[in-house]
């Protein structure tokens, strides 16, 4: 990766690390890693548009709205995901479910 793009990257980090930091303050968000939050947006993005021509394939190989999803559609959902994330909705805890990190060790 070149440098420009790496600064570029740090950037939108830095970005990222910035809300969070005010969301926590502000008591909105709890505390999360800005790279998972980063990835946690990233990722989902680019699979989406890097599996358009399989998802067109499994459409027409009868999986009905494989292709069918808009870019509008879906980044709504790593919208609502990602605060999702950043509330601390449904994790482990909250949801009355055993966090697995919480397990005695044996």
């Amino acid at each position: 990766m070149a440098a420009a793009q790496r600064g570029e990257l740090a950037g939108v980090v830095a970005a990222v690390a910035a809300i969070v930091r005010a969301g926590v303050r502000s008591g909105e968000f709890k505390p999360v890693d800005p790279l998972l939050v980063h990835a946690g947006i990233v990722a989902p993005l680019l699979l989406f548009f890097a599996s358009a021509p399989l998802r067109a394939r499994l459409e027409r190989a009868g999986i009905a709205r494989a292709a069918g999803f808009q870019r509008d559609e879906i980044v709504s959902h790593i919208q609502r995901v990602a605060l999702q994330m950043l509330r601390g909705a449904g994790a482990p805890a909250e949801a009355g479910v055993a966090d697995p990190r919480a397990r005695s060790r044996r």
